[in-house]
């Protein structure tokens, strides 16, 4: 199979789902009428026949289409998510070889469900217990599901690929609703900071980074002086200014340390110092000319985000409460062997946690939290072994730097049942594979 006709061939498809994502989050159910349900049976002819066409990768690509949609009761992923991955474990002959080879996280993930299901008996609230336990389940599915299936090159590709659409079409979304070309569609938070199609700019905005640094990587694969490389560095640069109009303290903190990271190994091991050089030279001038433009507004914006009415300090008065609910989860969790059970912190305090690692102590306990932690340094040991190396032409560290800044981001947003952090490591598990592989 052609790479190249792959992806001609994807994009009508796409345009179509898109169109009709739109439609969904725009309108209510009670609202749909006929012609979205025509529009609907055309998009399912054209993905039967595109899916006969170009197999598993058509279907693939449309699923990570859809991942940017998250601000629905009923999300399209978790129902396209539930229909392709049905189909993939009947059609393809799976090897538990894939298993074996990442047998430590298998085991890991194995005992930390057991130890969550086990926590459940101490709920105060045995439905809510058993709801966030079975989200969790399906949270790891996702992780298994890129683990076990994904083989070739071409699949992974359109992973990719559709997960950067989907990135792509929020942020036109995002510029569409704030310079007045289409009406009101949600996408900004109290008309302040961006969302996304996210229930949260916090939520969104590090959705966005894994994005930015796969389309600069396709950028510094070119000669900065070509088209092709102002143009990948374009669309990251874009997605680069909505993380920046979400003003996610966490998030920005995210993509800091990443920068960071992946620009190190970036020269450290293949020299590209005209790329970076012209890319941070770039920003400076935007940043620059953005300051010119609207100074007042962003300088108005910063000092609501990211300083005290008291005194100039990144944190917020409702920090202190954070912490203070943190510190009582670190308690919770050490009072109780099992913990407090799945979904229960909000239900005893009223507040979340903010913090994945204290989640999983206050609702789990520190046995969880152990082996829970023993997956993640597992990942990272692994990615930073091999960072040197580079799978279907995108290097190692690259992952490593993403994984590194959302286990920072972690510490400031509960990722446990967010499904990004789960594709991202089904994305890990799948290069540590493929490495292996060729090794």
């Amino acid at each position: 199979m052609e790479e190249k006709g792959l992806v001609i061939y994807q994009i009508p498809l796409v345009i179509f789902s898109l169109c009709i994502g739109v439609f969904i989050s725009i309108f209510s159910p009670s609202l749909i009428h006929g012609s979205y349900i025509i529009i609907g049976l055309f998009l399912l002819i054209l993905l039967v026949y595109l899916g006969v066409t170009y197999r598993s990768a058509m279907f693939l690509f449309v699923l990570f289409s859809s991942f940017g949609i998250m601000n629905m009761s009923i999300k399209p992923f978790d129902l396209l998510f539930v229909l392709i991955a049905g189909l993939f474990f009947i059609g393809k002959k799976q090897k538990l070889i894939m298993l074996r080879k990442i047998r430590f996280v298998h085991y890991g993930l194995l005992m930390f469900l057991l130890v969550s299901m086990l926590s459940i008996i101490g709920s105060m609230n045995i439905n809510l217990g058993i709801s966030y336990f079975i989200h969790t389940v399906f949270m790891v599915i996702i992780f298994y599901f890129l683990a076990m299936m994904i083989r070739e090159k071409w699949e992974f590709n359109a992973i990719i690929w559709g997960y950067i659409c989907t990135v792509l079409f929020s942020v036109i979304a995002v510029f569409a609703e704030k310079f007045g070309f289409i009406g009101y569609i949600g996408t900004w938070f109290q008309g302040v900071r961006a969302q996304g199609f996210f229930m949260d700019p916090n939520d969104f905005s590090p959705f966005l980074i894994l994005a930015i640094f796969l389309l600069m990587e396709r950028a510094f694969t070119y000669h900065y002086t070509t088209f092709s490389y102002f143009a990948y560095i374009s669309l990251s640069v874009l997605v680069i200014i909505t993380l920046l109009a979400a003003m996610s303290r966490a998030a920005l903190l995210n993509f800091g340390i990443v920068m960071i990271i992946y620009f190190f190994y970036t020269i450290l091991y293949k020299k590209r110092y005209g790329q970076v050089v012209l890319f941070l030279g770039a920003m400076i001038v935007l940043a620059a000319l953005t300051l010119i433009v609207a100074g007042d507004s962003i300088t108005n914006y910063l000092s609501i985000r990211f300083s005290n009415t008291s005194n100039v300090t990144v944190l917020q008065q409702y920090d202190t409460d954070r912490f203070f609910y943190q510190l009582q989860g670190i308690f919770l969790g050490s009072s109780h062997l099992l913990g407090i059970g799945p979904g229960q912190f909000e239900y005893y305090y009223g507040y979340a946690t903010h913090n994945l690692f204290v989640r999983i102590i206050a609702e789990n306990g520190w046995l969880a939290f152990l082996l829970f932690v023993s997956v993640l340094l597992y990942f990272f040991f692994q990615l930073f072994i091999l960072r040197k190396r580079e799978v279907w032409n995108l290097p190692i560290y690259l992952f490593l730097s993403v994984f590194i800044g959302i286990m920072l981001n972690s510490m400031f947003i509960d990722t446990l049942h967010w499904r990004y952090l789960w594709f991202f490591l089904g994305l890990c598990a799948v290069v540590l594979n493929q490495a292996g592989r060729e090794t």
